[in-house]
């Protein structure tokens, strides 16, 4: 790609509101270079044009470059009368998903690697491999529990039942089923917020089986020592 015009801008200075992987919330950030490239095509209707940046967290001094992308064609006219650009946003390195937050301490090996592996595709815009890997983890949870069923379809149904997992919770796992059977027979990935959602709900499923029973455990064999401990003083 060739520019028609390519410029450093001033003033730098500018302050944006950014994701911050470091801080792990968004936070102001400070721009120390900004650069803007112009494609003119044949007029209005066939350019585009993109800014690129350099910014700095205010609370972690960590370094984000920022690029943003306009079409000519995709404008619209403000409450001043001026042209303006819907403009797409992309951010390097990619503000990362909220999986790694998911407490899989107490899980099986197969389903951490499974959720870490989600997350690091997530975070890396694989949402096929993400979109399949939330599938694979319903079924590893299933596998995990030996509940029964022929299929997934109805693993799931055991899984809800043994459980006391809702009607509504239970339709939101079968439709990442569904949609994990899209991206494995149709390449057809979810979106990187539906992947989200649906990690979300398999969190509660986590949770429940597995996160809660082993805090429950812990806290009362700690119990147990102390009452022990006091009795015998």
């Amino acid at each position: 790609m060739m520019w028609d015009k390519f410029e450093r801008l001033k003033p730098t200075a500018k302050r944006r509101l950014i994701s911050c992987n470091q801080c792990r919330r968004k936070s102001i950030h400070n721009a120390l270079a900004r650069f803007q490239g112009t494609v003119f095509g044949d007029g209005m209707p066939d350019g585009y044009g993109e800014e690129h940046g350099l910014y700095r967290c205010g609370g972690c001094d960590s370094i984000i470059f920022i690029r943003d992308h306009w079409e000519h064609e995709d404008h619209f006219t403000d409450d001043n009368g001026e042209i303006d650009f819907f403009v797409t946003t992309k951010q390097y390195p990619p503000v990362l998903s909220n999986l790694s937050d998911i407490d899989t301490s107490d899980c099986p090996e197969s389903i951490r690697n499974i959720v870490q592996e989600a997350a690091s595709s997530l975070d890396n815009n694989n949402l096929l491999a993400a979109t399949i890997l939330a599938r694979m983890t319903v079924e590893e949870i299933c596998n995990d529990l030996g509940v029964k069923g022929r299929n997934l379809q109805q693993k799931i149904d055991s899984l809800c039942s043994s459980l006391s997992i809702d009607d509504e919770q239970k339709s939101l796992i079968h439709e990442i089923r569904i949609r994990g059977n899209d991206g494995a027979h149709k390449s057809r990935g979810m979106s990187a917020a539906e992947v989200k959602a649906g990690f979300e709900i398999l969190a509660l499923v986590i949770d429940k089986r597995y996160s809660s029973p082993a805090r429950a455990s812990r806290a009362v064999e700690s119990a147990k020592r102390q009452l022990r401990k006091s009795k015998k003083n």
